[in-house]
């Protein structure tokens, strides 16, 4: 059973993602250190598991992110499954979060130039409609939990694409169809990304 506090609660969101940009590798022989959570993933549609390092844990990263590693993006859409979401979300209540905060129900999208063997400095964003969505063209879904009701498939015309991918979720915010939402919840750790998962 998971221990929700702050730090859980910044690598769940971390664990929602796509990654932009290059990322260092993992020097060869020396392996990642032992990850504080393993989630399950989307990368180029396909599965993947995302690793975190909490940021101020004794055995993760500092609290600041890492000079030295790249940062990037994680995404955090709305279940692609409704009756299977990659992570439940959950309410952290106050202590031991400085307010309440609501953990959406969610799944993850990772998207990197290194499919796996990889670490960066991870940033949560959120996926929500943007400006120029319709209930017909961006799909989304509520968190019963009461958080932010996130994005999780682009409909051009007949055709349904689900946001598994990067890619898509670019081409959907530079139509305006999404919003990535950097404002919350910030630096969430150190991340790498395993082999695909079948």
């Amino acid at each position: 059973m998971r221990r929700w506090t702050i730090r859980s609660l910044l690598a769940v969101l971390v664990a929602t993602a796509a990654l932009f940009g290059s990322a260092a590798p993992v020097a060869a022989g020396s392996g990642p250190p032992p990850a504080d959570e393993v989630e399950p993933a989307w990368f180029g549609g396909g599965p993947i598991t995302l690793y975190v390092l909490l940021p101020g844990d004794p055995n993760g990263p500092p609290p600041a992110p890492d000079p030295a590693l790249p940062a990037a993006d994680v995404f955090l859409i709305a279940p692609v499954d409704a009756a299977h979401p990659q992570d439940p979300g959950v309410v952290i209540p106050s202590p031991p979060a400085p307010f309440p905060i609501v953990v959406p129900v969610h799944d993850t999208v990772v998207a990197t130039s290194r499919p796996y063997a990889w670490r960066a400095n991870c940033f949560g964003v959120q996926v929500l409609p943007g400006p120029a969505a319709t209930a017909r063209t961006v799909l989304t879904r509520p968190d019963p939990n009461g958080g932010a009701t996130l994005a999780y498939a682009l409909r051009f015309g007949a055709r349904t694409v689900p946001l598994t991918s990067a890619a898509v979720i670019a081409v959907g915010a530079r139509l305006g169809l999404l919003t990535l939402d950097r404002s919350w919840p910030g630096y969430g750790g150190t991340c790498w990304t395993g082999r695909p998962r079948r």
